[in-house]
């Protein structure tokens, strides 16, 4: 099985607000070129979002920007449910940053038993970004 190397990018209407996303690179064994967004209003000029190769306890694709929610489970007391944006670290990794307690976390610790959840996007949910 061969992973899949691709990007989403936001397409915005004059209000701002996303209607559509466009997909490209290398998808089902086939390249997809970046899509030419001249006549379209892009949110930020190359803000495109790379696949993590992950997919969250849902099934759902896990991109660069995503908001997800994250169950820690502690040693000495109850779980306790984070909501944080999945960035990519200049070390080299995927991670989810957790702005509300100034954490990340490498997302591949979670990955064995799919232990969190898309719940939006940075550009769809901004209402999201104001819990984090």
């Amino acid at each position: 099985m061969t992973k899949e190397i691709k990007f989403r990018i936001p397409i915005m209407n004059t209000k701002g607000d996303v209607w559509n996303w466009r997909y490209w690179g290398f998808i089902d064994g086939k390249f997809e070129p970046r899509p030419d967004l001249t006549n379209f209003q892009v949110l930020k000029t190359g803000e495109d979002q790379e696949y993590t190769g992950l997919k969250d306890k849902n099934g759902k694709e896990s991109f660069e920007k995503d908001i997800v929610k994250v169950t820690i489970t502690q040693t000495i007391g109850d779980d306790v449910e984070v909501i944080g944006v999945i960035e990519w670290n200049e070390d080299g990794y995927w991670e989810f940053d957790f702005p509300e307690y100034g954490q990340t976390m490498a997302i591949y610790g979670f990955v064995e038993n799919n232990d969190f959840e898309i719940i939006g996007n940075t550009y769809e949910n901004t209402e999201l970004i104001k819990i984090i």
